[in-house]
């Protein structure tokens, strides 16, 4: 220490005399967020996705110091997402070798905010924080945001392959592997919501993991056993849930859980087993976390057409039911069933951007509504500015949307017009065709035929007929052609 502690001062005197300050990782005028080892506070570790710090200063430079901590390569290249004064900046790829990276030069003199917000998932790896580099001075922010949520998902919420825009019958979309250059943590759903309501987010998320079985069923480690721990891959040291307590807590599992079923051969998932492991779990987070709303988040990634005969997504609303049942006496418990994804997809048919938010059109009302927290920006239709909202059956009605209250999901064919059998022949009616995130695909003048004629890509949608003396609305999912 005698020999380090004045190369420490003779490093710092010759920032001054450059004009520059080095602002180290434990100033606590910065501000981070996510789950961030700081075993070392002058060096914390970022591994989840969405980890982030945030600095204001007065200047026109900053560079940061980064210790990357992994080999590269297109599944082994850390990204971040840099933001200045809230707008996008840069994407910056780390590496091993580098440790000092420019993020902005020759901004305009004055007070600047710097955020950085690492975009790749703890299986690419992590990166050591070691501070920012300035040619002004550090000033403090703005107390940060007293709202706080959490998700705890799988590749859905981490942000797998959402840069990419695949069509169904695109050969590319099956990727097969997780390439870091397409994940974009800063744009999933859980992002967008956390900005809309301006709330910190803790997300720990993981793709492949499940709450009672990964995608790879001989790996033990499902997201309950990760959401104990500080970072993915290391079991010490663990988390300390006092570190952040948050107001919400968003579970979205099961996609890869019911997986192992399209194997070859199937290995079915046990209801028992998920049922129970998700009870396990939301006594787990009650017990931790006596004041969270608990919200159950399902649907969107998986359908009854495939794969065929399996019928994936009424079991999971069964199961979902049958959780809620048990937490009956709970009134901080929910559950929210997502439409489900059309194109165009990320990689390996996982939600591109334009998919994220359409969730979080779905997802922002409910919470606001659950929460009492304002500042959303859309919808429950996805429509900026909309006043539509939730009925007591889930379903988006009222305001821009004019849907009818609690409109039955009508599970067959669109072929059938049965379900508009009340539709006066006689009469003229116009309609609106939207998609699940509310926007409008098509209008005219309706017919019986109309459903027959329209080419649907799988998925769900809103119809609403009216003249001047009625409307009707249905909401109806269109399966796939035989």
């Amino acid at each position: 220490m005698r020999t380090l502690l004045p190369y420490l001062l003779i490093l710092v005197l010759l920032n001054k005399i450059q004009g520059q300050t080095t602002v180290l990782a434990n100033n606590a005028m910065l501000q981070y967020q996510g789950r961030i080892n700081f075993s070392n506070a002058l060096s914390p570790v970022f591994s989840w996705p969405g980890t982030s710090v945030k600095m204001k200063f007065n200047g026109t430079a900053v560079a940061m110091l980064m210790q990357d901590q992994v080999n590269g390569g297109p599944e082994r290249t850390n990204f971040y997402t840099v933001v200045i004064d809230n707008q996008i900046e840069s994407i910056l790829s780390v590496n091993p070798t580098n440790n000092q990276y420019t993020l902005a030069s020759g901004l305009a003199a004055g007070p600047h905010l710097v955020e950085v917000i690492k975009r790749t998932e703890s299986s690419v790896g992590n990166s050591l924080f070691n501070g920012f580099v300035i040619d002004g001075a550090i000033e403090p922010l703005n107390p940060p945001s007293e709202r706080h949520m959490e998700i705890v998902g799988d590749s859905w919420s981490a942000g797998y392959g959402n840069e990419s825009n695949h069509q169904a019958t695109d050969p590319g979309i099956n990727v097969g592997k997780l390439l870091s250059a397409n994940e974009d943590h800063y744009f999933t759903y859980g992002s967008i919501i956390s900005r809309r309501l301006n709330a910190q987010l803790h997300c720990t998320a993981f793709s492949g993991k499940g709450m009672a079985r990964n995608a790879y069923v001989p790996d033990p480690n499902t997201m309950p056993i990760l959401y104990q721990r500080t970072q993915a891959f290391a079991s010490q040291p663990t988390w300390n849930h006092s570190n952040f307590e948050p107001d919400l807590t968003l579970i979205f599992l099961g996609t890869n859980d019911f997986a192992a079923e399209a194997n070859t051969p199937a290995l079915a998932l046990d209801s028992s087993l998920y049922v129970n492991s998700y009870i396990a779990f939301v006594t787990q987070v009650r017990t931790t976390h006596p004041q969270t709303h608990i919200l159950m988040v399902f649907g969107g990634s998986v359908s009854d057409y495939w794969p065929a005969g399996k019928r994936w997504l009424s079991r999971w609303r069964n199961y979902i039911t049958a959780i809620k049942n048990h937490f009956a006496n709970d009134p901080l418990l929910s559950s929210f069933e997502l439409s489900q994804q059309m194109a165009p997809y990320g990689d390996d048919w996982h939600p591109s951007k334009a998919t994220h938010e359409s969730i979080a059109n779905q997802l922002t009302p409910f919470i606001q509504q659950r929460m009492g927290w304002n500042g959303s920006i859309a919808d429950c239709m996805g429509i900026l500015g909309g006043t539509a909202s939730l009925d007591n059956c889930g379903n988006c009605r009222g305001g821009n949307s004019h849907l009818d209250p609690c409109m039955p999901l009508i599970l067959d064919s669109p072929a059938s017009n049965n379900d508009f059998s009340s539709i006066p022949e006689e009469e003229i009616f116009q309609y609106v065709l939207m998609d699940g995130s509310g926007k409008t695909i098509s209008t005219g003048h309706y017919s019986k035929e109309l459903r027959k004629q329209l080419s649907l890509t799988p998925g769900i949608f809103f119809l609403h007929v009216y003249n001047k003396d009625s409307s009707h609305s249905l909401r109806f999912l269109n399966l796939p052609k035989e």
